[in-house]
């Protein structure tokens, strides 16, 4: 998982995309795993199945209003929880 942790001003998308890798027991890729992004405020987009590596990643366009926000991704039996920061524009 990567992509956790990070700040932009409200209504920005965030720097990096969100990123989550799904592997088998063996450590296999999970190609084509369904990819569910939920996030709190915002919009996420892409990302909605794994690639030929098992990943899957997707830009998080952050709220309206400033704090923190959080995105869940369902994918191949893991769940996982990213959260970041709104900031508002300095004047």
């Amino acid at each position: 998982m990567s992509g956790d942790g990070q700040t932009a001003f409200v209504g920005d998308a965030l720097a990096n995309p969100l990123t989550v890798t799904i592997t088998d027991d063996y450590g296999n890729p999970n190609i084509g795993a369904a990819v569910n992004w939920t996030p709190s405020a915002g919009t996420i987009s892409g990302g909605t199945s794994t690639d030929g590596s098992g990943s899957a990643s997707a830009t998080w366009t952050l709220g309206a209003m400033p704090g923190p926000h959080s995105a869940t991704v369902n994918a191949g039996g893991l769940t996982e929880t990213f959260g970041a920061t709104a900031v508002c524009f300095d004047g």
